[in-house]
């Protein structure tokens, strides 16, 4: 049983915000936030406890550094990729620099630790071609039925404001290794 009646309150210890969670196929609870400047991943285990079974977090929780930083922490969405793996998907620092904002999406394997097999260290960066002309923001994540990523969010012209009305949106899609899913342009993404 989860905690007492259901319910239980469960301190990690680390400060964390939690953005999102799911629950796999096993039961287990899979959390995502963020702590500082860094994505945040936590699991929960059937009777509600850190699962701290994880070599990669022996503390039930543990935490990635995407390269070009997390620019809205709040936004970190996370999905099952399988039973075994998790993906965390945020809005990064841009390729371009400042002006230029991108989707970020990660991949943590059974030990929640960065799965290799996916674009070749776990982590991919995505923005449509020319980077330097937009600033996109990472709104959610979902898994294709082959086991790639799929995200959407918002794709804010560099010459507009974010709050303005001057914006679209921005689909990524990737296939399970992490390359561009055919027909989604050379970096995976397009914006309408």
């Amino acid at each position: 049983s989860f905690g007492t009646d259901g319910d239980g309150l469960v301190i990690f210890g680390d400060g964390a915000t939690i953005t999102d969670m799911f629950v796999r196929t096993d039961g287990v609870a899979v959390l995502c936030g963020y702590l500082g400047s860094s994505a945040w991943v936590g699991r929960l285990t059937l009777g509600g406890l850190p699962d701290t079974s994880a070599p990669g977090a022996p503390q039930g929780f543990t935490t990635f550094a995407f390269p070009t930083g997390l620019v809205n922490p709040d936004g970190v969405r996370c999905a099952p990729g399988s039973v075994s793996s998790t993906y965390i998907g945020a809005t990064v620092g841009g390729s371009a620099g400042a002006s230029s904002d991108d989707f970020g999406v990660l991949r943590l394997n059974a030990n929640m630790q960065l799965d290799a097999a996916f674009s070749g260290d776990g982590i991919a960066v995505l923005a449509e071609l020319p980077a330097s002309v937009n600033a996109d923001r990472f709104r959610d994540i979902a898994v294709a039925s082959d086991g790639g990523p799929v995200l959407v969010g918002n794709d804010f012209p560099s010459v507009a404001p974010q709050d303005s009305n001057s914006r679209g949106w921005e689909i990524c899609a990737l296939v399970a290794d992490g390359s561009p899913r055919a027909g989604f342009g050379a970096q995976g993404c397009r914006s309408y």
